[in-house]
């Protein structure tokens, strides 16, 4: 590591830390340290592309297929396809002991099978099935626990392709 560098990145958490002791908000302490820095440790990159280098951070696929499953999730909620979903794993699964918490898991095995998405699993059937376990009596930790580990069985079982 060059001594540039090294100093870039002292300066760099100096003003972050300085700026968030100051009540900045974390987001601007961020954006303001890191301009600071660009401009002081590489003055001849003209200032115009600073708001390339930043939008080129967050210019991603991954970051917008979050978003979109978060929104197939609330639509599969709205729409009532979640509540249709339980309604059938509370029929086969429901009777048993645990049974809650048994509707939950086969309940995202059957969302892996529509989403294939851990993260659409979880904002489709974690709000409903969270909010009816704690009114039945199950600790919320236990519940926001049992979710997101049966939110991840989406990867391993995904949808079949046709």
């Amino acid at each position: 590591m060059s001594p540039q560098s090294e100093g870039g990145q002292l300066l760099l958490t100096g003003l972050m830390i300085g700026l968030a002791v100051l009540g900045v908000p974390l987001v601007f302490a961020l954006l303001a340290s890191s301009i600071v820095t660009l401009v002081i440790t590489r003055p001849e990159l003209p200032l115009a592309v600073v708001p390339q280098l930043f939008t080129q951070g967050i210019d991603s696929f991954a970051l917008i297929a979050i978003v979109l499953f978060f929104l197939a999730g609330e639509l599969m909620s709205a729409g009532g396809v979640t509540e249709r979903i339980l309604a059938f794993a509370r029929a086969l699964v429901g009777h048993l002991r645990g049974g809650l918490a048994q509707v939950g898991i086969f309940g995202s095995v059957i969302m892996s099978g529509i989403s294939g998405s851990a993260v659409a699993d979880a904002a489709a059937i974690g709000p409903l099935l969270i909010r009816s376990m704690k009114a039945a009596g199950y600790p919320a930790g236990f519940s926001a626990a049992l979710m997101g580990s049966a939110s991840i069985l989406a990867p391993i079982l995904p949808p079949k392709a046709s």
